[in-house]
């Protein structure tokens, strides 16, 4: 998934915006420009292509349509027919699709950890005057990937020069870590900053950012990023609030002894105060980490006021890898939101979906809870993109442990979930190996589960 991100912007810009080049692809360009839906549009390009068989640039929409979704070995056949056609008819290609072939060659090379193939590739794309320069993302990833940071570095600031509005998550990673190595912390800052707004928390990011704000003076922003570590392993069973106040008081000490100022003594001070309780003076600062602090601490109090659950509500770009920011929602909303729950069960949901931590299990029984299961039926409940990974993993490793899993929600009262589940498994029912499993299963089931696989296979 993340590396799929990696190249959704590039190309879903060189899809759409990319145009024909000469008078009589019209019909196809008009095409294109028809749809605002790229779904729809891929059906007409699709049947477009069948109809002309020797057009160049169908079959490269194709192949970039399919690397955007991260169909890639769907991609393959259409760019291999389009490199084809353009030897034979090297004047359908333009610039930018020249450079657009060698850019999805290199995406799709480095998918299959052929590094080395894949920067030939990028380099091609990256050397076509004018159009190349797009690509210079991709490469400055590839080089990365090999470890030649100082060539990747110089890819990232042109590109990024010429494009920063194209610049993604994972993307903005690699930059901010480069001119981290290269002590530029000024402009690390900027990409810092710009990856807490695009980007996704990963285990590190808090240091990082920790040691960013340090070298530019910045001790109070250095003091609550590092915060944020704590705060996402916390999540995960790794929390030890006794060790983390200990060390919070050892930062505090070292500051007092090297007469730091009183603004970084009383961030340390006020982020204690989240774990001890006690009353400290708010640190005059707009940081999205102190924001958090603030209302976190305000919960353990009081309720929220509705401002404040709208303030909270606010941060969910920046958390949303933070299982606990979810269930901190979760649990003030009896006191801030009045009726009935389970319109919110999507907080829930998100939790499930950021895999296991401490509030895994509680959230999925829950959730079943509130479509009226028991707790037992409840903790057997299974979201639909959780019943379309089991079954993948099933149709890839024939590991049957994960369709048990499926059969327990098959075997549940009826539900939203147990609905939804069923209707992702009947999209699947053309897999041959899926198929086979469930009428073999429908041999000796009874039941709901029988009257649900029948159902499945008809």
């Amino acid at each position: 998934m993340i590396i799929k991100k990696c190249f959704s912007v590039l190309f879903l810009f060189t899809f759409l915006f990319l145009g024909c080049s000469s008078e009589n692809m019209k019909s196809y360009k008009q095409i294109k420009q028809s749809h605002k839906n790229l779904e729809s549009m891929y059906q007409d390009v699709y049947l477009y292509d069948l109809e002309n068989p020797d057009f160049f640039e169908s079959k490269l929409d194709l192949a970039r349509y399919y690397i955007l979704v991260g169909s890639y070995n769907q991609s393959w056949p259409y760019l291999v027919r389009a490199e084809s056609i353009a030897k034979k008819s090297p004047k359908q290609v333009s610039k930018e699709n020249e450079a657009a072939l060698y850019g999805c060659y290199a995406t799709l090379y480095l998918m299959n950890n052929e590094v080395e193939t894949a920067y030939s590739y990028v380099e091609k794309a990256c050397a076509v005057p004018k159009y190349g320069i797009i690509y210079g993302y991709l490469a400055g990833r590839i080089l990365t990937t090999l470890e030649r940071n100082e060539e990747a570095l110089k890819y990232f600031d042109e590109t990024y020069k010429k494009y920063p509005n194209l610049i993604t998550g994972e993307e903005i990673r690699s930059y901010m870590y480069l001119l981290g190595e290269s002590k530029n912390y000024k402009k690390a800052q900027e990409l810092l900053e710009l990856y807490f707004e695009k980007g996704e928390f990963f285990s590190g990011l808090g240091l990082f950012a920790s040691g960013v704000y340090e070298k530019n003076n910045l001790f109070v922003e250095s003091i609550f990023s590092a915060f944020l570590d704590y705060e996402y392993q916390s999540c995960f069973g790794n929390a030890d609030d006794k060790r983390f106040v200990q060390n919070l008081n050892e930062l505090r000490n070292k500051l007092v002894s090297e007469s730091k100022d009183e603004e970084s003594i009383n961030a340390v001070d006020y982020m204690l105060s989240l774990y001890l309780g006690t009353d400290v003076e708010e640190p005059k600062i707009d940081f999205f980490p102190f924001e958090y602090i603030k209302l976190k601490k305000t919960a353990k109090n009081r309720a929220w006021s509705n401002k404040e659950f709208n303030e909270y509500m606010a941060l969910e770009k920046y958390f949303k890898n933070f299982p606990c920011y979810y269930w901190n929602l979760w649990t003030m909303l009896p006191k801030v939101q009045a009726g009935d729950l389970s319109n919110w069960k999507v907080i829930l949901e998100k939790i499930i979906m950021l895999g296991n931590s401490d509030y895994y299990d509680s959230s999925r029984v829950i959730l079943g809870k509130l479509c009226g299961l028991n707790d037992s039926d409840a903790s057997k409940i299974l979201l639909p993109q959780e019943v379309q990974r089991l079954i993948l993993i099933y149709i890839n490793d024939s590991d049957k442990r994960a369709l048990e899993y499926i059969y327990s929600l098959l075997n549940l009262p009826d539900c939203d979930y147990v609905i939804q589940g069923t209707q992702v498994i009947k999209q699947n029912i053309d897999n041959k190996t899926l198929s086979q499993a469930l009428y073999e299963k429908s041999l000796t089931a009874s039941g709901r589960l029988k009257e649900r696989i029948n159902y499945i296979l008809s």
